[in-house]
């Protein structure tokens, strides 16, 4: 029996990206790291964003980068855009959400 096509596990950020979704968000990250699926994370419904799920999610990318793989950033929030930018990670954002432009 043939083997359905992987595809990847898109982890839909909520609207309020804040200190308590950033444990959650890291522990599917993380899975998503053990496997060899895509780390592709939905960021349209973003309205608010802090810094500690920001952090996670770099932390994801540069961890998927030594890994030879490549975060992906879809549909990403004018919110999430400027989260990024907050922080001094405009370049990165720009690498990963590169896939939908």
């Amino acid at each position: 029996m043939p083997k359905p096509e992987s595809k990847a596990s898109l982890v839909a950020l909520p609207q309020d990206l804040d200190m308590l979704s950033s444990e959650t968000l890291k522990m599917r990250l993380l899975e998503l790291l053990d496997g060899d699926e895509p780390l592709a994370i939905d960021g349209s419904a973003v309205l608010r964003a802090s810094s500690a799920p920001i952090q996670v999610i770099y932390a994801a990318g540069q961890s998927a980068k030594e890994q030879g793989r490549k975060l992906e950033l879809h549909a990403p929030s004018d919110a999430l855009a400027e989260a990024f930018r907050d922080l001094g990670l405009e370049s990165e954002f720009q690498e990963w959400s590169s896939a939908d432009a």
